[in-house]
């Protein structure tokens, strides 16, 4: 792979989601991409985020392609996102593995297209989703060109993809047989160490990484504004099932009776927060939502912001992206977990300038942590960027 590596001069990445509206994979990757493409050619294969996104376009010297899927564009029309919905539930709980056999198609047929215009090099597929691992797998027997996976998500081992353990419990060996199978075809695996424990029990090569997503951004930080409020922000998305909001935003209400020094703000998918827009609506001075922005926005908001707000997983089996990138703002973040094993604590104690509160802890208690934090905790000296760089 060594001499392979010397001759590569293409590089195609899979993602679900890339720019402008990148998820947090597509984030990691897109950090990853700004070093690599002065030495080569990048190009990105990801699926549309709007019915109106051109099927090819070139974003800062990148090349997008995008592929649509039935279900993804009945998610676009919201007279049609339930079919979507239940087209999805469908192939989740009758297929024989957890695999979107549509989605695996058009990015197997995408890279067969690329490759007929240009030879592709190498092929990085990064999970989620896996369907981008199984047909670089699949064009790899085909036309013998060489993939690496880039593994953040879990696939057989996920506590969310399969949407209850028991349908994880039925397809768990076709989903292991499946990933085997295309590691052990990989020329090489890079996964974050998550992964760990996973890999110990197999013979494969895998390079691990701490921080694949850490981008330091130039703020002024020794210069946070002395008034209030402060702006504290949230950027990502919420479900029952992912990531629920109930506790946070129950206790955001009980703070905003009795403090008025914060202001949050909340972006991205407003589905499932019915308890967070009724706190919105009883306190829209202190609690605020919008809809999605694009990375370019929420890098101005990261620069505006006074504190990033975190809300933990269900799923603690793995370490969320989204943390490093809020650390490479260098802005202090208060965490909000749901289980004392959350991963994300760890990490915040080696940052320094962050408080972990317990969503199901006294409201009270809560009130007067957080109270006290944005008050004094806005100290930068105890940021240690050395453990952050020294495993990536």
């Amino acid at each position: 792979m060594k001499e392979e590596i010397k001759l590569i001069k293409r590089i195609v990445f899979i993602v679900n989601d890339f720019y402008p509206k990148p998820s947090a994979n597509g984030v990691c990757i897109g950090n990853i991409i700004e070093l690599l493409k002065e030495e080569y050619e990048i190009i990105v294969i990801c699926q549309k985020g709007t019915a109106e996104q051109n099927n090819t376009e070139f974003l800062n010297g990148i090349q997008v392609e995008r592929i649509t899927t039935r279900e993804r564009g009945l998610r676009f029309n919201k007279n049609t996102i339930y079919i979507a919905k239940i087209r999805k539930l469908a192939k989740d709980i009758f297929s024989k593995a957890s695999v979107d056999r549509e989605l695996k198609k058009e990015i197997f047929n995408r890279l067969v297209s690329l490759n007929k215009i240009k030879k592709i090099d190498l092929i990085i597929p990064v999970c989620f989703p896996f369907e981008s691992v199984i047909a670089s797998f699949e064009f790899r027997k085909k036309y013998n060109i060489p993939y690496i996976p880039f593994l953040f998500d879990k696939f057989s081992l996920s506590n969310t993809r399969h949407r209850n353990k028991i349908n994880k419990k039925l397809k768990f060996a076709n989903n292991y047989r499946l990933e085997k199978n295309c590691f052990n075809a990989a020329a090489k695996v890079i996964a974050t160490k998550d992964w760990n424990e996973y890999f110990d029990k197999e013979n494969f090569s895998v390079s691990f990484v701490q921080v694949p997503s850490l981008k330091l951004l130039e703020t002024n930080n020794t210069n946070i504004k002395a008034n209030y409020p402060r702006n504290l922000l949230f950027v990502g998305s919420v479900s029952k099932k992912m990531r629920p909001i109930d506790q946070v935003a129950d206790l955001l209400v009980y703070y905003s009776k009795k403090y008025s020094d914060t202001v949050f703000s909340f972006y991205g998918n407003q589905s499932g927060t019915k308890r967070l827009k009724n706190a919105a609506r009883k306190y829209p001075d202190r609690i605020q939502l919008f809809s999605p922005i694009n990375k370019i926005e929420i890098t101005e908001k990261y620069i505006n912001s006074d504190i990033l707000v975190s809300i933990g997983n269900i799923d603690i089996s793995q370490t969320p992206s989204k943390i490093f990138e809020y650390i490479g703002t260098g802005k202090p973040i208060i965490h909000f977990y749901r289980d004392n094993s959350d991963p994300i604590i760890n990490v915040l104690k080696k940052y320094g300038n962050a408080l972990v509160i317990n969503q199901f802890g006294n409201k009270l208690d809560n009130s007067d942590l957080i109270h006290r934090f944005i008050d004094t905790g806005f100290g930068f000296e105890s940021i240690s960027w050395t453990y952050f760089s020294r495993d990536c």
